[in-house]
């Protein structure tokens, strides 16, 4: 996911969903704090699937000299 002040994050799905579905965009309901939480809530894929995020990763650019 590319944040709004340029940060990527990567997000890990539950097992038996594939990044795959995902690759089209997603999108997700909003909940009441505004905030995607690990294990709450669940990002839905355009062509239906649904799964829920068991981990976030923030990923760095390494420059090498």
């Amino acid at each position: 996911m590319f944040m709004r002040d340029r940060r990527t994050i990567a997000a890990q799905l539950e097992k038996g969903c594939s990044p795959r579905d995902f690759y089209r965009g997603f999108y997700v309901e909003r909940s009441d704090d505004g905030q995607l939480c690990v294990a709450r809530d669940r990002i839905m894929s355009r062509s239906g699937a649904k799964c829920r995020v068991t981990k976030f990763s923030r990923l760095v650019l390494e420059r090498s000299y």
